[in-house]
């Protein structure tokens, strides 16, 4: 069962995308039974993740739509969004149905590329929402002469080369988000 987005949540949503807030912001919206459409239960602007956990309810699935200010190895800041669906256990069957079903229209209609599941409100933190934003990711690069180019088995003081047969000292470098998968 797939429910619908109103006009009206349509252009909250399009407003918090395009928002220049350099804060934590967050939309938690539910699902109405009746109208079986996704309705806006709380607008935070500047907020922290413990305001956000306390106002999700502990028998109840919500969508949280977040705006967070992802802090990068080499100082730059960015703002991703992402959604989290929050689907604690003890949830009515159909109301889980209900939100797992509008997922995707939901995820569509934000043209969002992250999106996560938690079931405990717990969760949901700072180190959670970095892991999952990709922060940070790694990758080797020899440092002297380049010809293994990159690789994603970890990272080593020294670390044998197999492909030239020498030992080599390896550097530890943050991947930006879009470059592990080019």
């Amino acid at each position: 069962m797939i429910c619908g987005i109103p006009e009206d949540l349509k252009k909250d949503l399009r407003s918090f995308r395009f928002s220049k807030s350099t804060s934590m912001n967050v939309l938690i919206l539910k699902v109405d039974r009746e109208t079986q459409q996704m309705i806006l239960d709380e607008s935070m602007e500047d907020c922290s993740i413990d305001d956000v956990r306390e106002e999700l309810p502990h028998q109840q699935p919500r969508f949280l739509l977040i705006s967070y200010a992802l802090r990068h190895a080499d100082g730059r800041v960015s703002y991703p969004m992402c959604l989290v669906f929050y689907s604690p256990p003890g949830c009515s069957p159909e109301l889980q149905m209900m939100y797992a079903g509008s997922r995707n229209n939901l995820v569509q209609e934000c043209e969002l590329t992250k999106n996560f599941e938690i079931r405990d409100s717990e969760e949901l933190t700072k180190e959670y929402l970095d892991s999952k934003l990709g922060i940070p990711q790694y990758y080797n690069r020899q440092r002297n002469s380049g010809l293994c180019g990159f690789n994603w088995i970890g990272f080593s003081e020294d670390e044998e080369c197999l492909r030239h047969n020498t030992t080599a000292k390896h550097l530890t470098v943050v991947l930006p988000n879009w470059a592990k998968s080019a």
